[in-house]
């Protein structure tokens, strides 16, 4: 924690972590919006008709990379949790 300026170190607190993990919990607008797209999509027009499912895979590897993203954001912020942590047991 020393490499942090003094500007943002009083904003990284426990309860700013815990807030940020929540915050990445409630996000669920991009999965919403990438299952309406997916129910408004047309079926296939006959055979070799590919465009459908080129869109719905597209929309598939949207969601995961959110996801993957969401993992390492939960992975920092758990970090940097244990590293507060850590300091914390060290003033006691």
């Amino acid at each position: 924690m020393q490499n942090i300026d003094n500007t943002n170190a009083d904003k990284l607190t426990m309860n700013y972590v815990l807030e940020q993990m929540e915050k990445i919990a409630q996000q669920t607008e991009y999965l919403m919006e990438a299952i309406e797209k997916l129910g408004q999509m047309l079926p296939a027009s006959g055979p070799g008709d590919v465009a459908g499912q080129a869109k719905a895979e597209a929309l598939a590897r949207i969601v995961k990379h959110r996801e993957a993203t969401n993992q390492r954001l939960i992975k920092f912020y758990e970090k940097l949790y244990e590293d507060l942590m850590r300091g914390e047991a060290e003033r006691l």
